[in-house]
């Protein structure tokens, strides 16, 4: 499966979790997240991730805070 087909259910897993424990997600956790669902090591994870900011899917604070961005 190409690597785009992924994220919308990257995105879906963070907004699950913001709503299971009532707060934001650390960029550490995520990259955890990604690791364990996909199956892949933590350097491909750490990428992932890296592209969802890049695309302004979601942005991280200075403090590792994930927020969402709700056009993406």
């Amino acid at each position: 499966m190409p690597r785009g087909e992924k994220y919308p259910a990257i995105m879906n897993m963070i907004e699950k979790y913001e709503y299971k424990y009532k707060k934001p997600m650390n960029f550490q956790m995520l990259i955890d997240y990604i690791q364990e669902a996909i199956g892949i090591s933590r350097k491909t994870a750490r990428e992932y991730a890296d592209d969802l900011v890049k695309m302004n899917y979601i942005t991280v604070d200075q403090n590792s805070i994930v927020t969402r961005s709700f056009n993406g």
